[in-house]
């Protein structure tokens, strides 16, 4: 007969669920669905800009990764674009109002996270 052992396990040591994605509707009605980048990814989105608008970060912030984070449009499915061409053509697709969308989103986002942050950092003084 087999042996089954239970162990308790602690809330801290359980990982909460992570959202597969978001999804924000434009101007023009469309629902684009954005995923969160991993860190090879994030480095291969660098890599497709090229040396050069690399380091240019508002053109990053403001275009390249939010074409990026597109993962799919009225389900439509898109992937993380690998050179310049496919970021264009993203940028394309998506337009201004899918643009604004998205970076629209990702700006929440940040602002959610520092609000967690100095939320945080008042509780630990």
């Amino acid at each position: 007969m087999a042996n089954l052992n239970v162990h308790a396990s602690k809330d801290r040591d359980l990982k909460p669920l992570q959202e597969e994605g978001s999804a924000v509707t434009d101007a023009r009605g469309r629902v684009i669905k954005i995923r969160e980048l991993d860190a090879v990814q994030e480095a291969r989105v660098f890599c497709a800009a090229g040396a050069e608008d690399a380091v240019n970060m508002p053109y990053m912030n403001m275009y390249v990764f939010p074409a990026a984070r597109v993962e799919e449009i009225d389900g439509e499915k898109y992937a993380v674009p690998t050179n310049k061409l496919q970021i264009n053509g993203m940028l394309s697709v998506l337009g201004k109002a899918g643009l604004n969308a998205v970076q629209e989103f990702m700006f929440q986002q940040i602002g959610e996270e520092n609000t967690n942050q100095l939320d945080d950092n008042a509780a630990k003084n």
